[in-house]
């Protein structure tokens, strides 16, 4: 499964998605001739997000892909941001692959498995089989993911032409096929993004099985804008029951937006939220009002045959990307849970206009995470958070002081008032402020 190793380089944020592996014994290049049928740089995908200050970011994901052989190359490569066809950031790797990669991807999904080594920006990587998709058909490739989040230098406004680019680094192995090296949207003033969200969680009793339940799972597999030619957005559906994951259900999401011309503002949902916008699975996508008018497919996935008390037991499905495709984007991580009866995102049973808890997350909360804690108060209180277990025990303070009215936030890391992890489970965040209160469930995941 990928792993995320993060480096800072100038202005911008390096992620490149691998799993460390073994260790690198010198840097070893291919000839051009070698790397004509062997290597592909390949761009997968572009989101165009609003900023906290409201101005548009560029998150750019592409994949390195290598092929059976025993030669060894430097992949080096250089992903650019150009709006309008002018150069406005850049993000470089210096990507090493051992020899001897490739072999052990099977022919067809599921994909899965280690396939070789190497480096990127001097850490040590392993290769893995992913997913590919060129339009209707999906294999599996050998490789590594990269990504880069871009601050444009020049305002990007209704119109312009946005494009992220993979070109080999200089005195790397050049690149051959130039055809999947980048992805174009025109800007509409909408965010261009994807995602995968939970609508609603139901228990089914099984005719005769007592306590035993089908778990139902509604929701929505999306995107808006054309964010890339072939989007494997496979997920896995995660039943988690007092904190411990009891099963897992996979879905098989392959979406291809309508990637036409940037003039054609391809893929994004207009006109009353009614059109026909692609294809998932094969099958028309179409244009769905959901939190937002988006376009993609319903999700639909039942987890049979499972021993619960709904009255007792604290039940949560969790959506996660599946091993090897593109990642939630962040704006987007509070739909991907949910129990019986209960929406993604922070639970409460007050008014959203009187509110205290704005945000809490992620969550689920996983291994080392940290949980923010976001709140906005309407006057001057005397304010505690606290963090209490399932059964009402206290285990950490996280603020108790007098605040001025307006936003806040703290964080939780996962910890308790001695700075002992706690265990997995269930938790509830509680703000007091004055008269008022307001919770948030949380589950905490190890």
């Amino acid at each position: 499964m990928f792993h995320v190793l993060t480096l800072r380089r100038h202005s911008f944020l390096v992620t490149a998605l691998a799993t460390l592996g073994a260790s690198l014994a010198g840097v070893f290049i291919a000839t051009s001739a070698d790397a004509q049928t062997l290597y592909d740089r390949k761009a997968m995908a572009l989101s165009i997000l609003e900023d906290a200050t409201g101005q548009p970011t560029v998150h750019a994901w592409g994949t390195i892909q290598v092929a059976d052989s025993s030669v060894p190359a430097d992949l080096s490569t250089d992903l650019e941001l150009l709006v309008n066809g002018l150069l406005v950031d850049s993000a470089s790797f210096d990507i090493t692959i051992d020899g001897n990669p490739g072999g052990s991807c099977s022919a067809g999904p599921p994909c899965n498995g280690s396939c070789g080594s190497g480096s990127v920006n001097g850490q040590n990587v392993t290769l893995r089989c992913f997913k590919d998709c060129v339009g209707a058909s999906c294999d599996c490739t050998c490789g590594l993911w990269i990504s880069a989040e871009l601050n444009p230098t020049v305002p990007i406004v209704y119109g312009d032409e946005i494009m992220v680019i993979l070109r080999p680094a200089p005195g790397a192995v050049p690149e051959t096929d130039t055809a999947d090296d980048a992805c174009v949207v025109r800007y509409a003033e909408q965010q261009v993004y994807w995602n995968r969200r939970i609508d609603s969680v139901q228990l089914v009793p099984v005719p005769g099985g007592g306590n035993v339940y089908d778990v139902e799972v509604d929701g929505y597999v999306e995107y808006n804008g054309a964010p890339g030619r072939d989007l494997v957005l496979d997920i896995e559906a995660e039943l988690v029951v007092n904190g411990t994951i009891v099963a897992v259900v996979p879905g098989v999401f392959e979406a291809h937006p309508p990637y036409g011309t940037p003039d054609d503002y391809a893929g994004y949902c207009v006109s009353g939220c009614i059109a026909t916008c692609g294809y998932v699975n094969a099958l028309p996508a179409t244009c769905s009002n959901g939190p937002d008018c988006a376009c993609g497919s319903p999700l639909d996935l039942r987890i049979p045959g499972q021993v619960l008390d709904p009255t007792g037991d604290e039940i949560m499905v969790i959506l996660r990307p599946a091993p090897g495709t593109l990642p939630e984007l962040p704006p987007f991580e509070d739909d991907d849970s949910a129990g019986p009866n209960t929406s993604a995102g922070v639970e409460s049973d007050l008014p959203t206009d009187t509110r205290l808890l704005t945000h809490v997350g992620p969550n689920p909360a996983r291994g080392s995470a940290t949980v923010d804690v976001s709140f906005r108060l309407a006057s001057p209180e005397a304010a505690t958070i606290a963090v209490f277990d399932a059964g009402g025990k206290r285990v950490r303070s996280l603020l108790d002081a007098r605040l001025a009215a307006g936003e806040g936030n703290r964080s939780w890391d996962g910890r308790n008032d001695l700075g002992q992890p706690v265990p997995s489970g269930v938790y509830w965040v509680r703000l007091r402020a004055g008269q008022s209160e307001d919770d948030a469930r949380i589950v905490w995941v190890r």
